[in-house]
């Protein structure tokens, strides 16, 4: 950015995407199209019966 100048076009540019994108998430079938990228996968299986949070305080107990 050289100028003020440049600064406001790259604040009009990035805004006018941020209106795309809250247009297509208004759209009927948003839901089924967009994933958010914090969206677990697949379910988790515990192997040996010991949930995440719990071996965790166990390993913090140890440590």
């Amino acid at each position: 950015m050289n100028t003020l100048y440049d600064v406001f076009v790259a604040i009009r540019d990035d805004e006018a995407e941020h209106v795309k994108t809250m247009v297509a998430c208004q759209g009927p079938q948003a839901q089924l199209t967009f994933k958010s990228p914090h969206a677990i996968e697949s379910a988790v299986v515990f192997t040996d019966g010991v949930k995440p949070e719990e071996a965790a305080a166990d390993a913090s107990l140890s440590s």
